[in-house]
């Protein structure tokens, strides 16, 4: 018989109590309870176990009250952080917690005392800890990553810190003694960077935007650094720029370092590998106008060059190249661009070099001529900043045979230097002459004749020390004379003609610094001679410059350019022929502008549509005891500014009435305007020492309007 049911006591059936009703209490028996106090058992069935227990009312209510209630819902917790009826979900409240209470990005700015100054160059130094920082100054900055031996207490290896810059701010960059790898260049604004001490000596560095950048550069010589790792240069400079390779101990670039550079403007970008450097190449050191090329770190002091490379075997026609850094005189092949030379003189003393050859100089370097060049028909080329020298040259004679042939020095960005320490022959006659070079250095020992014709061209500055550059040329040819600046301390001519002079001479600079004597740009011009006039400056009052002189029956014209300006005392010599002068020239010396010279000749000068300031008179005799025999001075369509005088003879020029004035001897033609600053009595007057001449005639065609007084004894025509 089963026992398994429910039961009651005896006792409780025979007690006779009232109001009694039977129940199960927890452990299955059934017993009497008061009807009026009928307790549940102590359970909730929210999350009661045991099978058979009913969900009562009461427990039903408390699981409603549990249910969300989605009108209280907010995820907007600052809003309602003091509220006790919204809730938000957990990310909610996780991320409001995170925002209110992380730590703050540490700005590197306000660290004043880890900020330094290095060089002029704020520099902030890491702390050996964690950091997450963040840069808002406005100067750029560099963070400096020591070696370990320059720390008191050196940085942990493992030690990790992010550095973020502000947009508006500054460009960071890291510097220092230690090994850096990774993306070593600075970080673009509003970037970050990570930087891991993962060596004692040795930082990595990771950015988060690893994308090339271009960085435009005007200069015209820099280094590469540790910014410019993974990135591309472009120069847009037109002179000349050079590229320095430093050593590993000058610049700790890392290994496996790129670095592309363009060349964008005209200026030819050279690499210059410094010594202790080996670079690996069979590509030009020098670029071409669009042309990129790129370097690779590959070792500590080694790199590789890569770029537009030279076909193998390519034959260039009567030429030997020169390489002054990887060039080899034992291994050198003519007309080979892949296999140079080393030095010039190795090349001219040689028994295969022949009439006409070419010398092509590849590298900014500097290349000695102490060898006499065995003939005129040489040229000398080069497309880099390279220096040309006869210093050491102790020949008498630059050219062996120097009566027949055209010598040339093509090196438009590099400099000539014809200093050298023996003087070469006077005399020694050139039948034709080139240099186009950026920059010229001459002196005493460089002197030379032209048989036929001469053309020079100075970008730079052309150094002149002493002696004739050019003498005299005796035969009909085509000269042109280029120079941007004339740098002199020299007391004799720069150029000497003969009776077929120069056709044109153009100048942008003159600086004159002799005390003693006169410095003669030009003398004795040939006929049709145009000078295009720019500035000169005589440091000393008492030196000349006198930059046009001419024949007896040479014409010539001098055209001022860009509003020239004149300052010291100099002037111009007027010996014969027709001077023209046309443009815009200011005289700050008292001194006269035109002066005669001494013996018999005739002298006609003609401005056309010019403007001059002049303190000085702009003619005057010089006291030479000069014997004209004819002149004439004529201005068309003129404004002339002078303090006193415009033109005035002293006691020589007439001489007792021997001169032949050709009147009218001063005319003027068209609109003309002659204002006299200083005073305005007698500033057209002539003297005889006896008394005021009266042969003078002066013809106006056209207005002349002038607040200066003539002098009543000078006969003035008016025929207009």
């Amino acid at each position: 018989m089963s026992i398994d049911h429910n039961r009651i006591k005896v006792a409780d059936l025979e007690t006779n109590q009232p109001n009694k009703i039977l129940t199960t209490n927890t452990i299955g028996e059934l017993e009497f309870s008061d009807i009026n106090n009928i307790k549940t058992d102590s359970y909730n069935a929210l999350d009661y176990t045991i099978a058979g227990k009913a969900l009562d009312a009461r427990q039903g209510k408390i699981l409603q009250d549990t249910k969300e209630n989605s009108s209280n819902k907010t995820q907007d917790i600052e809003s309602n952080k003091t509220s006790n009826i919204f809730f938000g979900s957990v990310k909610a409240i996780y991320d409001w917690s995170m925002g209110k209470f992380k730590k703050k990005l540490l700005d590197i700015k306000d660290i004043t005392n880890l900020m330094e100054v290095i060089n002029g160059e704020q520099v902030y130094v890491p702390l050996p800890t964690d950091e997450k920082l963040f840069y808002s100054g406005a100067a750029d900055i560099k963070i400096l990553l020591k070696n370990d031996n320059q720390e008191l207490v050196p940085i942990p290896v493992g030690t990790r810190f992010e550095i973020t810059g502000d947009r508006n701010g500054g460009n960071i960059s890291p510097t220092g003694e230690a090994e850096l790898y990774g993306a070593v260049r600075p970080l673009e604004k509003s970037s970050t960077a990570i930087f891991i001490k993962i060596a004692p000596n040795t930082w990595h560095i990771e950015f988060i935007n690893t994308d090339m950048l271009v960085y435009n550069y005007s200069g015209i010589s820099w280094e590469l650094d540790y910014w410019q790792n993974g990135n591309r240069i472009v120069t847009t400079n037109d002179n000349p720029i050079t590229l320095n390779l430093r050593t590993n101990s000058v610049k700790k670039l890392p290994i496996g370092c790129k670095i592309e550079y363009t060349q964008k403007g005209n200026g030819i970008i050279t690499l210059v590998p410094f010594s202790g450097v080996t670079l690996l190449t069979n590509s030009s050191l020098s670029s071409v106008k669009g042309e990129t090329k790129t370097l690779t770190k590959i070792a500590e002091d080694t790199w590789t060059l890569e770029g537009n490379l030279p076909i193998a075997g390519t034959r260039v026609p009567r030429t030997y190249y020169i390489n002054g850094i990887t060039g080899n005189n034992a291994k050198g092949v003519y007309e080979d661009s892949t296999r140079p030379y080393l030095t010039v003189d190795y090349v001219l003393t040689s028994a295969n070099f022949k009439d006409g050859d070419i010398i092509f100089l590849e590298t900014p370097t500097t290349f000695a001529i102490t060898a006499i060049i065995p003939f005129m028909n040489c040229t000398f080329k080069s497309d880099v900043a390279c220096t040309l020298t006869l210093a050491g040259n102790n020949n008498t004679k630059l050219v062996k045979d120097a009566t027949s042939g055209h010598l040339m020095f093509d090196i438009p960005n590099g400099t000539l230097d014809l200093r050298s320490s023996v003087a070469k022959t006077v005399g020694e006659w050139f039948s034709a002459l080139t240099i186009n070079a950026y920059n010229l250095k001459s002196d005493a020992t460089f002197n030379c004749n032209i048989f036929y014709a001469v053309n020079l061209k100075i970008l730079g500055v052309f150094t002149h020390n002493g002696g004739t550059l050019f003498g005299q040329t005796n035969l009909n040819g085509t000269n042109n004379i280029f120079i941007n600046g004339i740098s002199s301390s020299a007391t004799s001519t720069l150029f000497a003609s003969g009776t077929h002079g120069f056709s044109n001479i153009e100048f942008n600079n003159i600086s004159c610094s002799n005390s003693s004597t006169y410095y003669t740009v030009a003398q004795y011009l040939g006929n049709g001679c145009r000078i295009l006039h720019g500035n000169i400056s005589c440091t000393y009052p008492s030196s000349y410059t006198i930059v046009a002189t001419a024949s007896s029956t040479a014409n010539q014209e001098i055209i001022f350019k860009n509003q020239a300006t004149v300052t010291g005392k100099g002037g111009y010599w007027a010996y014969g022929g027709i001077t023209n002068i046309t443009g815009y020239c200011t005289f700050t010396n008292n001194d006269t502008m035109f002066f005669s010279t001494a013996g018999a000749r005739t002298e006609k000068i003609q401005f056309y549509n010019a403007t001059i300031f002049s303190k000085g008179p702009i003619w005057k005799d010089a006291g030479r005891g000069t014997i004209l025999t004819s002149f004439n001075i004529t201005f068309i369509n003129c404004t002339i500014y002078v303090d006193n005088a415009l033109i005035y003879g002293k006691n020589e020029i007439l001489n007792n009435n021997q001169e032949m004035i050709s009147n009218p001897a001063i005319r003027f033609i068209g609109t003309n305007v002659v204002y006299c600053t200083v005073s305005t009595a007698n500033y057209i007057s002539f003297n005889n020492g006896n008394g005021t001449y009266s042969g003078i005639v002066m013809e106006k065609i056209g207005s002349l309007t002038t607040n200066g007084l003539i002098n009543n004894t000078i006969t003035v025509n008016n025929l207009l």
